[in-house]
């Protein structure tokens, strides 16, 4: 099991929330050679956790999205809906006609679930591969994570790369090719399943990097954006970054008036 995601209430961002008396852990286990989602809950945070056995979240059939690998799970409770959000990554094992820079790209799709159900249901893509050549999530997009906009809506961090992953037959194991970049993605829903859009351009560019950041290690990819609020109104962007196999953790700070811009 690996990048595990502990339940969280959006409007109370980096807080675990206990429903009925448990917490609930989304994960990514295999099946085979493909990633799926799992659910775990537990009376306390530091466990025992109890895992179900089923994926909450499985493959798609196999010319979909998501026939490859279901991945990088992040879940969100709206208490006055009683439903749980989640997103994901779905990796594609079959060329997708609609995604035409990127056919082999990952997508950001959402399933929502009540925190009894044994399966999530599927709600689709929230956000695809670019249709802009060049974009830098022309390649593929995923690891949403949401936090509640003032004025309505909702701003995300997600990871988006500009290359196209090789087809699977001709590198399986490769469906993140470098540079993964950060940025922010915007919808005006209250509901934030749909109306996703992304920024014009991400938090940085790997060729931007000052170099001194060089120097301590940054370059290559900047993998996992962990975004967290402050009480003070500060956010502190975590992200891992540098070559493969050998990252290190660094962090971005600022403040939340930051003004985002946002492609219509």
């Amino acid at each position: 099991m690996h990048k595990p995601w502990i339940l969280t209430d959006p409007f109370h961002p980096n807080m675990a929330t206990r429903i009925d008396g448990r917490y609930y852990l989304f994960t990514v286990s295999f099946k085979g050679i493909h990633k799926i989602i799992q659910m775990a809950t537990s009376a306390t945070l530091d466990g025992p956790w109890h895992v179900r056995a089923e994926p909450v979240i499985d493959l798609g059939p196999p010319d979909t999205f998501e026939g490859y690998h279901i991945d990088t799970p992040t879940a969100w409770w709206f208490a006055d809906r009683g439903e749980i959000l989640v997103f994901y990554m779905g990796y594609p094992s079959a060329a997708q006609a609609d995604q035409p820079h990127s056919p082999f790209g990952s997508v950001d799709a959402v399933a929502v679930m009540k925190p009894d159900d044994p399966v999530a249901r599927k709600l689709g893509p929230v956000l695809r591969p670019s249709a802009l050549p060049g974009h830098w999530t022309t390649g593929w997009a995923g690891g949403l994570q949401i936090i509640p906009a003032h004025d309505g809506g909702w701003f995300a961090v997600i990871n988006a790369s500009p290359t196209p992953p090789a087809p699977v037959a001709e590198n399986p194991y490769m469906r993140e090719p470098a540079p993964s970049l950060g940025g922010w993605a915007y919808t005006a829903e209250s509901w934030p399943v749909k109306g996703w859009q992304v920024a014009d351009e991400p938090i940085e560019r790997i060729e931007d990097v000052p170099d001194a950041a060089r120097q301590a290690g940054e370059g290559t990819n900047f993998w996992r954006q962990h975004l967290l609020v402050l009480p003070d109104g500060r956010m502190l962007l975590y992200y891992n970054s540098g070559p493969y196999g050998s990252e290190q953790m660094f962090a971005k700070q600022a403040d939340t008036s930051t003004s985002l811009q946002v492609c219509g």
